[in-house]
């Protein structure tokens, strides 16, 4: 099977007003896969997708779209929190106005069925709640039947069931052959199910490749148990960082288990609720970026 090449951004740069928000920025997104963009607050994320959906030009570098400078929009689908939508009207006619864009929009009821809106044909946008208008979204993002689609928070305001079944929805368009990019405050969604991970970090792409490959280039584990043991012990463990004590309750990352499984088997009559775990994708991104707003401690 021939894999075609959808999307080629070639060492791209933006500035605005003399700070460069993009230095250097070159991939590819090819036919059938989901790829999520991560980086901090202000890290150029939304300058990219603009740059690439030519709502905003480049100053130096190019972007071509099937080895073709200029974008054919049927091709490419747009979900975001600001899509276009009109409060008074009903979903079904939200959805007929959007294919009138279109010459050759999927079919009404095929968006109605893959957004899941079937019972909400005739209500109007304005009595939607935030999951339902963002399956809304998600139905006008393919209404040209687009070979690449843009997802921005498309999870907000949907519960964990819509989550899963969207997600759901997700893999099996990517599976006929659909590609997404994805950016996303969820980390672990994107972790949960982006086959590629593109890392921006101070203008510059920091990684690229598989959840299993950043793994392995930041290879650390979290260790977590509850113990009454010294903290200079722990302190003396080589290779761990983010120490944190909390009561009785101690957790820290590992680069090196060794040491700590000797600690373990040493002192395992004064440990419990041993638990060591691969660190999330959110903790490895903390550790390459150094940004803390990521972490979320109650």
């Amino acid at each position: 099977m021939i894999i075609m090449t959808i999307l080629t951004v070639d060492h791209v740069q933006k500035s605005f007003n003399g700070r460069r928000v993009l230095k250097d920025i070159s991939f590819q997104i090819d036919q059938g896969e989901i790829v999520g963009i991560i980086g901090q607050n202000g890290a150029g994320k939304s300058t990219l997708i603009k740059i690439i959906n030519q709502l905003l030009p480049a100053d130096q570098g190019k972007i071509t779209y099937f080895g073709q400078a200029k974008i054919d929009r049927a091709q490419f689908g747009v979900m975001s929190q600001r899509s276009m939508v009109i409060p008074r009207v009903t979903v079904a006619e939200m959805i007929q106005f959007t294919q009138d864009y279109f010459s050759q929009p999927l079919a009404y009821q095929e968006l109605v069925s893959l957004s899941g809106l079937q019972a909400f044909q005739k209500t109007k946008v304005s009595q939607l709640s935030g999951g339902q208008r963002q399956r809304l979204s998600f139905a006008l993002a393919l209404t040209g039947n687009p070979k690449l689609i843009f997802l921005d928070e498309p999870t907000v305001g949907m519960d964990v069931n819509s989550r899963r079944e969207f997600w759901q929805l997700v893999h099996t368009l990517r599976d006929q052959g659909k590609s997404f990019v994805i950016t996303n405050h969820y980390l672990q969604e994107i972790e949960d199910y982006a086959d590629r991970l593109l890392i921006l970090h101070q203008g510059l792409i920091q990684f690229d490749g598989t959840m299993a490959q950043l793994r392995a280039q930041h290879r650390t584990t979290t260790v977590s148990f509850v113990s009454d043991l010294p903290a200079e012990k722990l302190r003396q463990l080589p290779g761990i960082s983010n120490l944190t004590i909390t009561g009785t309750k101690i957790t820290f990352t590992a680069n090196d288990m060794a040491p700590v499984y000797r600690f373990i088997d040493q002192y395992h009559d004064q440990i419990q609720g041993l638990n060591i775990s691969d660190d999330s994708l959110e903790t490895l991104f903390v550790q390459m970026t150094g940004d803390q707003k990521e972490e979320h401690h109650e």
